[in-house]
């Protein structure tokens, strides 16, 4: 994390008291990294500052990996359910044709 810093005050990015700079990020990782880095510049001095800033970089991210999960349990589920009734339609078509 100190080296994005760096990183992000040498490309003007930021500022050195942690305010954006002149530069914009193109890419969406770069711009929530830029923002945790301005939401937290109060507490630079603290110890746990770069801890505080990544964990502000990643929250969000288990939401969209928990909506995914979600999704493809339902999917799963519906599929399973009509597995089990095309299942025993079919085996009834063809239960009935064979008594003929």
């Amino acid at each position: 994390m100190e080296n994005s810093l760096k990183n992000l005050i040498r490309n003007k990015y930021l500022r050195e008291d942690l305010t954006k700079g002149p530069n914009t990020a193109k890419i969406k990782n770069g711009k929530r990294l830029i923002s945790a880095f301005v939401a937290n510049r109060n507490n630079k001095d603290e110890d746990d500052f770069y801890i505080q800033v990544a964990k502000e970089w990643v929250r969000g991210y288990e939401k969209k990996f928990h909506s995914a999960s979600l999704i493809f349990i339902i999917f799963f589920l519906l599929w399973w359910a009509s597995d089990i009734f095309l299942n025993q339609y079919i085996s009834n078509i063809t239960g009935l044709s064979d008594k003929s």
